[in-house]
C-alpha cells in the first residue's frame, strides 16, 4: 500500500509506522526502495508511508520518478493500492489516477451530492483513467432502506429464489414483497439530482 496522499497522510499511523521516511523521500530525496518500504504485521503486508510533506505535492507525483516507482513495485508485489487524496480536492489525484492500472471510488453515503460524484467519474475518465467500481463507507445496514431492498432484490433473483412448483407461493410473496420495496425505493429516489447520495 502506498499513501499518496501527501496533504493528510493517514496509513502509517493504522500500523503505527514512522512516517519521517516514504514516497517523498524516494522522489525527492533519492532513497532506496528498501529504506521507504516498511513491513506491517499482517502477513504480506508492506506499506510505502507517505513521507514528509512537500512544498509542491502535485509537482511531486507528476514526475517520471513516480511512474518508474508504480513500475518498480508492480514487479516486485502481487497487488499494489494507492491510497489517494479525494479526486474533486486536488490535482493530486488526478495525476494517480493516470498512472495506475483502475480506480476505486470510495464512497460515504449521503454524504455527498450526487452531481459532485457525477464529477468525480467524469475526473476520472477525462484524465484516462479506468473506473473498476465502488466501495461503499460507513454503511449502516439496519437502517438503510436502500440497502435492504437491494439485498431483497438479490435474494429474489439468486439460485434459491426458484418460482416452479411448491416454491410458487413462496416466490409470490418474494415479487410482493419487492414490490413493496421498489416503491419505497422510488419514493426516496423521487428528488432532483442535487441530492445527498
Amino acid at each position: 500500500m502506498i499513501d499518496a496522499d501527501l496533504r493528510r497522510s493517514r496509513l502509517h499511523r493504522y500500523y503505527e509506522l514512522d512516517n519521517e521516511v516514504g514516497l517523498t523521500s524516494y522522489l525527492l530525496e533519492d532513497y532506496p526502495l528498501e529504506e521507504v518500504i516498511f513491513q506491517t504485521p499482517i502477513e504480506n503486508l508492506y506499506v510505502m508511508p507517505a513521507g514528509p510533506t512537500p512544498f509542491d505535492p502535485s509537482g511531486a507525483l507528476n514526475s517520471r520518478k513516480f511512474n518508474e516507482l508504480l513500475q518498480e513495485v508492480k514487479q516486485r508485489f502481487d497487488i499494489v493500492l494507492v491510497d489517494s487524496p479525494p479526486i474533486l480536492g486536488v490535482s493530486d489525484s488526478a495525476v494517480i489516477v493516470s498512472e495506475v492500472d483502475m480506480t476505486l471510488m470510495v464512497v460515504q453515503p449521503r454524504k455527498l451530492p450526487l452531481k459532485a460524484l457525477l464529477r468525480q467519474k467524469q475526473v476520472i475518465e477525462s484524465v484516462g483513467g479506468n473506473l473498476a467500481g465502488v466501495v461503499m463507507n460507513n454503511v449502516d445496514i439496519t437502517s438503510d432502506h436502500q440497502y435492504q431492498y437491494y439485498t431483497t432484490y438479490y435474494s429474489y433473483y439468486s439460485a434459491d429464489g426458484s418460482s416452479s412448483g411448491e416454491n410458487a407461493d413462496a416466490s409470490s410473496m418474494k415479487k410482493v414483497e419487492r414490490s413493496g420495496k421498489a416503491k419505497e425505493l422510488a419514493a426516496t429516489q423521487s428528488h432532483d439530482s442535487e441530492d445527498l447520495y
